[in-house]
């Protein structure tokens, strides 16, 4: 229900939101391990541990891309409504949940609408 701009710029937030998130967890882990494993020497940085950081930076960015996605996607679109607010004194939307009811209960009222979204 909002325009592609305000849809993209909301898409970016998500994706720095949950990038800052997830790599923190993923710091956070990898700190624990080093403590835990303080008393050993590290290891090499090879070919197999540059691998690993890649994966899980690859990984970090598409589980955040698919969260800031997925509520855009048509399917989708109704389980992801955080809430609709219209004024106290308009009874007509009382037990309404979701765009596809409250559309059909506005064509109901004022007869043939269009059928597309904002």
């Amino acid at each position: 229900m909002t325009s592609s701009k305000c849809s993209t710029i909301g898409v970016l937030s998500t994706i720095g939101s949950q990038v800052s998130l997830f790599a923190m967890a993923g710091l956070s882990i990898v700190r624990l391990n080093g403590i835990g494993r303080s008393l050993r020497v590290p290891g090499e940085v090879d070919l197999v541990m540059s691998l690993k950081v890649t994966f899980g930076i690859l990984i970090t960015v598409v589980t955040s891309a698919a969260i800031a996605i997925a509520p855009l996607i048509h399917v989708l679109e109704n389980f992801f409504v955080n809430g609709v607010k219209f004024a106290d004194e308009l009874k007509i939307f009382i037990g309404a949940q979701g765009k596809g009811n409250i559309h059909r209960i506005l064509e109901a009222y004022y007869g043939r609408m269009k059928d597309t979204t904002l």
